[in-house]
């Protein structure tokens, strides 16, 4: 595997030749997470994010730039993972797992939408492409089990974010602990299966005390301030 080390926006992170890694490392160092890492430095204590979709490492570097915090990234892509690997190997306070994440833990395929190395899911039959290709198995962990291993009361859990290429689907089915979560941001793919924005929007009505921002395109953001509020109160 070929790969250039780039400086980007006064970071450096290895990328791919002729794939999308420099720019979604651009995007992401360049302000694409810029309301919610707002949100993130209002937190004055030790605090946990849990970044699902982590690609090769770069929203996770952003996140971590934050002393206070613990990144615990997952990508499911074998490829992907090792680059997420390599940029995150002197980052402390970041946690790479080779993982997918679910409603239910398994065992299950990772298919290429051939929509570039950022675009792998696990829908098996994606809207936006006739025929996929499978790149292997993963497991699928949900994000209970995670938060049991990875969250404690010293690093309570404050942030997810959520560009897992359609299977936000199935985390919205039962929303549950999404709810518990004080800070959302998620990446609605309803171009890869019909059904993400409606499942958003019920996880949004069932719990109105919620702040909701639009951050653009695929991009929202769900506030709970009095979750935010407690979360240093209580350390």
């Amino acid at each position: 595997m070929n790969v250039q080390l780039k400086e980007l926006f006064g970071k450096q992170i290895f990328c791919r030749p002729s794939t999308p890694d420099e720019a979604v490392a651009k995007s992401c160092f360049g302000g694409e997470f810029s309301v919610f890492l707002q949100l993130l430095r209002q937190i004055k204590c030790n605090f946990a994010v849990i970044d699902l979709g982590g690609y090769i490492g770069s929203a996770a570097i952003e996140f971590a730039s934050l002393p206070n915090s613990h990144i615990i990234s997952l990508e499911p892509s074998p490829e992907n993972f090792r680059m997420l690997l390599l940029n995150t190997l002197f980052y402390d306070n970041i946690t790479p797992l080779w993982a997918a994440v679910g409603a239910r833990e398994r065992i299950t395929h990772i298919y290429a939408r051939h929509t570039g190395e950022w675009g792998h899911t696990l829908i098996e039959n994606p809207k936006d492409c006739k025929e996929t290709s499978i790149l292997g198995s993963v497991n699928v962990l949900t994000i209970e089990s995670i938060a049991r291993k990875y969250v404690t009361a010293e690093m309570p859990l404050a942030a997810i974010k959520v560009d897992i290429e359609g299977s936000e689907i199935e985390l919205l089915s039962d929303f549950q602990m999404l709810s518990k979560i004080p800070i959302v941001c998620i990446e609605l793919h309803d171009r890869i299966i019909d059904g993400c924005s409606s499942a958003w929007h019920g996880f949004i009505k069932a719990n109105p005390n919620r702040i909701n921002i639009s951050c653009g395109g695929e991009k929202h953001l769900s506030v709970d301030p009095v979750l935010l509020t407690q979360l240093c109160k209580s350390r």
